[in-house]
């Protein structure tokens, strides 16, 4: 049942991701409305329902606060040949109660007048934040860049982005 509840609350995440608009043609559109048959699994509808922009969606590390505790995940879209990312502090449940989203955030340094391109970043625990890092590269100018997150509490995080020396000098 947990896991059913982690999956509904992936679902609402991507869900709630804005929709590019003329991401799909007219023949994506009519396969998509064929729906799984003869079956009762709540879980395979909800993941049929996933928008196809969506590429990875991964748990990296545990959070804690005076309030309560979780784990924090990571969503990566493609739009327009750039991905995208999104992070959600996801807070277990407490005596039986689901585990819900207490936060989720869109990174605006690299999802908004950005075109990145990026593995699903690695994620280290550290005293007070999660470290998140990879290299990226931007795909007008083909710069290469290193990444550091640092999440914190639930919505918060520091950004860092280090470019990268090319490789013909």
């Amino acid at each position: 049942m947990r896991n059913l509840n982690q999956l509904f609350s992936a679902v609402a995440l991507l869900l709630s991701v804005t929709l590019y608009a003329g991401a799909c043609g007219a023949a994506e559109q009519s396969a998509a409305d064929e729906k799984p048959k003869d079956t009762n699994d709540a879980a395979l509808m909800a993941i049929y329902k996933m928008p196809a922009y969506v590429q990875q969606v991964v748990k990296v590390c545990p959070w804690r606060s005076k309030s309560g505790q979780g784990a924090i995940r990571l969503t990566q879209t493609e739009q327009q040949g750039a991905h995208k990312l999104y992070v959600q502090w996801l807070r277990e449940g407490l005596a039986g109660t689901e585990t819900r989203a207490v936060s989720t955030i869109a990174i605006e340094e690299i999802n908004n007048d950005s075109y990145y391109r990026f593995n699903m970043p690695a994620a280290e625990l550290m005293p007070g934040s999660c470290k998140l890092s990879t290299e990226m590269e931007d795909l007008r100018t083909q710069r290469r860049f290193r990444l550091n997150l640092f999440l914190e509490g639930p919505g918060k995080y520091q950004y860092q982005l280090t470019r990268l020396l090319d490789g013909d000098l």
